[in-house]
């Protein structure tokens, strides 16, 4: 029997069995530790993002343009003025947490487009200010260009963002941010 194509040895078909066991058995292990971290992420307070946005480099070319800088000094003499408006590009989480008192919360997105109702909402507008965390973010810079090239007049990103505001002592509501990079 041995010479046979086809046929098996019986210590060999042990083996077969032996070796799909541990492969079911590593599978069960690796689908265990995945739901526990899922589970063990979603109960936590500061969730892990499950997937990462992409980095300003690799965004859709829809939004190429920068904004123009806005100083803080020039922003805080604009504050509460007839025709500025503020705008908050952060995520929903972190504009809960604390804004820029007055402020519009319109969170960017390189994926989809500013809607008709909002740019039709910000044209009569004289300043708007578009701000994100702080000086390095991009996303203030992108919303500003992304406005001033949908043909609304008036529009910067706020230098320092809003850490540099609240340094500078610009009203907000809502708790100052933590940990921000200086």
């Amino acid at each position: 029997m041995a010479g046979r194509p086809g046929r098996f040895a019986p210590d060999s078909l042990i083996r077969m069995n032996e070796l799909k066991i541990i492969a079911a058995q590593i599978a069960a292990v690796l689908l265990f530790s995945a739901s526990v971290a899922f589970i063990t992420n979603a109960a936590r307070e500061d969730r892990l993002p499950l997937v990462m946005p992409f980095p300003p480099t690799y965004q859709c070319a829809s939004s190429e343009k920068l904004g123009l800088p806005l100083d803080l000094q020039t922003a805080l003499n604009r504050y509460g003025k007839a025709g500025t408006v503020f705008v908050d590009a952060r995520k929903s989480d972190a504009f809960q947490k604390g804004h820029i008192e007055g402020a519009r919360h319109i969170p960017y997105s390189f994926v989809e487009p500013l809607s008709k109702e909002t740019l039709e909402s910000l044209r009569d507008s004289k300043s708007i200010i578009v701000y994100c965390n702080r000086e390095d973010s991009e996303a203030s810079k992108l919303l500003a260009g992304e406005l001033a090239q949908a043909g609304i007049n008036g529009v910067a990103y706020l230098e320092k963002g809003f850490a540099g505001w609240i340094k500078a002592g610009g009203r907000y509501i809502g708790k100052a941010p933590e940990a921000y990079d200086e």
